[in-house]
């Protein structure tokens, strides 16, 4: 397990312990599991996965850098981080926020 930090303008959407996470970079799929080498990525907009203790969490993020720290820690900066249900839930939300459609009505 390691830390993760999803902070955005508003705050940080989460901070814990995860087994791992998938979220989209700007060159392909991006896995990130315990223990990951130390890196900085920019993302794109996608369903960012994140597992702990064998149960899946989803939120709808904007683009961002990702960075592995060299403890292994991950921080993910990102211009939003809108929590979903499911995954079905998670890519209808990134559908309406890709066609600039989707209303946050939890501001």
């Amino acid at each position: 397990m390691y830390k993760l930090s999803v902070i955005t303008p508003d705050g940080k959407a989460f901070d814990g312990l995860v087994d791992w996470l998938s979220t989209l970079g700007v060159e392909g799929s991006l896995g990130i599991l315990s223990r990951h080498v130390p890196m900085l990525t920019l993302t794109k907009k996608s369903v960012l996965t994140i597992r702990q203790n064998d149960i899946e969490s989803y939120f709808v993020t904007g683009s961002g850098i990702l960075e592995v720290g060299a403890n292994h820690d991950v921080v993910f900066l990102t211009d939003q981080a809108l929590p979903a249900k499911n995954r079905a839930e998670a890519q209808e939300k990134l559908g309406l926020i890709k066609r600039n459609e989707f209303c946050d009505s939890t501001k």
